[in-house]
Parts: C-alpha cells; structure tokens; sequence
C-alpha cells in the first residue's frame, strides 16, 4: 500500500506500506513495515515503481522488484491522474 500523497516524477522516492510478513533471504520482514521505491515510469493511468532495496534490522538487502497491482497489471493502477489527462 502506498503510505504517503502527493505529486511524483520520475524519480521520485515513495514510501510503501507492507500488507503482510514477507521474507527476504530468509529474513522476516514483518507486516506493516515500510519499504522504498522510486517512479521508474508512467503508462496510461499507472505509475510503474521499482524497488532495488529492502532494509531489515538494519541490513540492506539487494532486490529487484515492480510492482504490479491487484488487477495483475505492471504498474499501480491511477484512476484519476493528471498524467493520464496531459496524454
């Protein structure tokens, strides 16, 4: 879940919100921790994020993750955004 409003870019960093326990090199990451990831793209009414690192207990661990949403789609689904209407 995404844990925090306002306008993105490419670039920009944005904090997620986990749903649930993951584990990460067999490390648990607990549900509800926060994880970053920064706007990798735009496609009509999604913002595509890319994660490149998770930190547990203070130890980075290298990944690399898109995000896709519920709907199985690369990318989180904007219904509304003002990218979609500059297209």
């Amino acid at each position: 879940m995404i844990d925090e409003e306002g306008k993105v870019q490419v670039g920009s960093r944005v904090r997620i919100k986990t749903m649930q326990d993951m584990y990460i090199a067999g490390n648990l990451l607990p549900k509800e921790s926060y994880i970053y990831g920064v706007i990798t793209g735009f496609q009509i009414s999604r913002i595509n994020i890319g994660i490149k690192q998770i930190i547990i207990n203070k130890t980075p661990f290298a990944v690399n993750l898109e995000l896709y949403d519920n709907d199985g789609y690369l990318g989180l689904y904007v219904p509304h955004s003002n990218f979609r209407e500059f297209s």
